[in-house]
């Protein structure tokens, strides 16, 4: 055998050799997760998150409960084990339960799973582990969060300084109703949705209830569904913003809103009969769950109930940040109105103060002089809160007390200046509310409101800076623009005026 053979059969050896060194190397680096199923005198039975069943020594000095997560080396050894059980999977139901294992319900399939726990009975919900192969956790018997609410009074009358935007949602969710026959005759139906958006505090869940209440009143049940925080659940998908936890919420919100036609002739007859609204709350950022599927099935059965009290289901969903929301929640049939419900006006404010203060005990002044007079300070000029500046340090302009009062927080005054009449009365002082009172309540709000820059929202961003203001608002939560709170020096005193 010449030389180059003998060379060329070393190269070939020396590569097979290097070859087996790395699949050792990666070899000796691979791990496996599992979980314990079963703990015998020598052995644990563990399951994989393949789902493989496999039997291993118990490691010395080593105490392994049920259930227990555990890593294994490629030789199958554990190295490791922990008890955290946030690998969970999805939520199943119990249809048989047979010794240490159990028949459950997944997303309609039926599957055997191994089983951990104790006291399972037939129709039990439990949690799988991501391999679907192993009961890890029982779950408490829900407590719906989610009821129907009956609105018993809830009248237009009750929303103060938002006329123009009344008038806009009573065409579109009243109208249909008191001239059905006109509008059937132009194939126009009820509206399925309603998207309301601006600021936190200025009305939404009140006209919501409103809607409800005024439906029924005119055309028997009516349920409406309201979703707060709404771009909390419902992103807009395959926008980077989203995952697939929020694009199966959003699937299902569009199947239930799709499921509501109006009035069938059957709802018809039973609307002769006027009675309560229905209304459910639903906060966007509560029905997220790390279980897959359950966020799902909470929204199928608030749809469940809300169709099973009224014939009438509306849809209204509230939100400040109307431009992450899916498109296709928004398209026309599904959401027939976009409605900004902004923050008070002056003479606005005024009528929101006019309704907390009219049951109110006061002393001297009436409820229109008090109105006017505390609504003359909130919205003066000189109220300056914040200054927005640029990165080269310029001055671009400032928001003012104006531009962050809301209904909630007229309603925040009222209820403190009370307050102070209460404590000053079981003092045995004056008796009722008076000027003092609500100035010193209203400093109190604007001082604590100064340090609250994260209560500014795009559309306040719009108000104060007009076409500039959503590309301020964007710089701004990019950084390239600051708030600062004014001086103290620079800012208007708010004082108690007149007697």
């Amino acid at each position: 055998m010449n030389e180059t053979i003998l060379a060329e059969e070393y190269a070939l050896l020396k590569d097979h050799i290097e070859q087996l060194r790395s699949e050792n190397s990666r070899l000796s680096t691979l791990t496996y997760v599992g979980r314990v199923i079963k703990i015998g005198e020598k052995t644990l039975r563990v399951i994989t998150e393949e789902g493989r069943v496999i039997e291993i020594e118990i490691p010395k000095e080593n105490k392994i409960k049920e259930g227990a997560k555990i890593i294994l080396n490629h030789n199958w050894q554990m190295v490791d084990s922990s008890e955290f059980d946030d690998d969970v999977g999805q939520i199943a139901t119990i249809s048989q339960v047979y010794e240490n294992k159990l028949k459950v319900d997944v997303d309609g399939q039926g599957r055997i799973v191994y089983n951990i726990l104790s006291n399972c009975k037939t129709g039990d919900k439990i949690i799988l582990d991501r391999s679907l192969s192993l009961a890890v956790q029982k779950l408490e018997k829900e407590k719906s969060n989610y009821l129907l609410e009956n609105i018993v009074n809830a009248p237009w009358s009750n929303i103060g300084g938002l006329e123009e935007i009344l008038t806009k949602i009573k065409q579109e969710v009243e109208e249909p109703l008191i001239h059905q026959k006109l509008f059937e005759k132009y194939g126009r139906k009820p509206a399925k949705g309603i998207l309301l958006y601006g600021p936190p505090g200025c009305g939404k869940t009140m006209i919501a209830k409103s809607i409800a209440y005024s439906l029924a009143q005119m055309k028997g049940d009516t349920a409406v569904v309201f979703v707060d925080e709404a771009d909390a659940i419902l992103k807009t998908r395959g926008s980077g913003i989203s995952t697939d936890a929020y694009d199966s919420i959003v699937a299902q919100f569009l199947t239930e809103m799709d499921g509501v036609n109006g009035f069938s002739k059957k709802e018809k007859k039973q609307s002769a009969l006027k009675s309560n609204g229905h209304f459910i709350k639903i906060n966007g950022p509560e029905i997220l769950d790390k279980y897959l599927g359950n966020s799902e099935a909470i929204i199928r059965k608030i749809y469940k109930a809300a169709r099973g009290a009224a014939g009438n289901v509306i849809t209204v969903f509230a939100t400040n940040r109307e431009e992450v929301i899916d498109s296709a929640i928004l398209r026309e049939g599904r959401v027939d109105r976009k409605i900004k419900v902004p923050r008070p006006s002056k003479q606005g404010a005024e009528q929101i103060f006019k309704i907390y203060l009219k049951d109110k005990p006061l002393q001297h002044s009436s409820v229109d002089e008090l109105s006017k007079d505390i609504c003359r300070d909130i919205y003066d000029g000189k109220n300056k809160m914040y200054n927005v500046i640029s990165s080269k340090g310029e001055l671009l302009g400032n928001f003012r007390f104006e531009n962050i009062i809301s209904g909630a927080m007229i309603k925040g005054v009222v209820d403190r200046a009370c307050d102070f009449a209460i404590e000053r009365e079981k003092n045995g002082l004056d008796s009722g509310l008076n000027k003092d009172d609500l100035y010193r309540s209203l400093k109190d709000k604007y001082n604590e409101n100064r340090g609250l820059k994260q209560i500014l929202t795009k559309n306040d961003w719009e108000d104060v800076f007009s076409e500039k203001g959503k590309e301020f608002y964007e710089a701004y939560q990019k950084g390239y623009l600051l708030i600062e709170k004014t001086n103290e020096k620079d800012t208007y005193k708010i004082e108690r005026r007149g007697a």
